[in-house]
């Protein structure tokens, strides 16, 4: 009986650990994405319109900001909104791991949390 409860726990937190690294993949993937969105802001004077603006050359070293705009670690799509485009705020986000956008678990860069002042 203790085999099968010790098993449970180690299982559990297998599992714990598995969501943590993908959200912290997520959390990765979004600050790269982060840093090719101000690459691009500062080159075009603008946020770029979606994800799939940042594949597109670079005017200065002729490459893409991204070569290609990957699925979250849970095989969706990243959600991008451009909150003020004046102050160039947006917001990346990753339904995590139940896929649902707007629930708890989701994912959020920047980080609502280290943003506040």
């Amino acid at each position: 009986m203790l085999a099968g409860v010790g098993a449970a726990a180690v299982a559990g937190r297998v599992y714990s650990d598995m969501c943590t690294a993908s959200g912290d993949t997520a959390r990765n993937q979004m600050q790269s994405f982060g840093g090719a969105i101000g690459l691009y802001a500062i080159e075009h004077g603008a946020l770029p319109p979606t994800l799939d603006a940042l594949t597109a050359s670079s005017p200065k070293p002729s490459e893409p900001y991204i070569r290609r705009v990957p699925l979250d670690p849970w095989g969706e799509v990243y959600s991008y909104r451009i909150l003020d485009a004046e102050k160039r705020l947006y917001e990346l986000r990753s339904a995590g791991e139940d896929r649902q956008l707007g629930t708890e678990d989701d994912v959020l860069f920047p980080d609502p949390e280290k943003s506040r002042p």
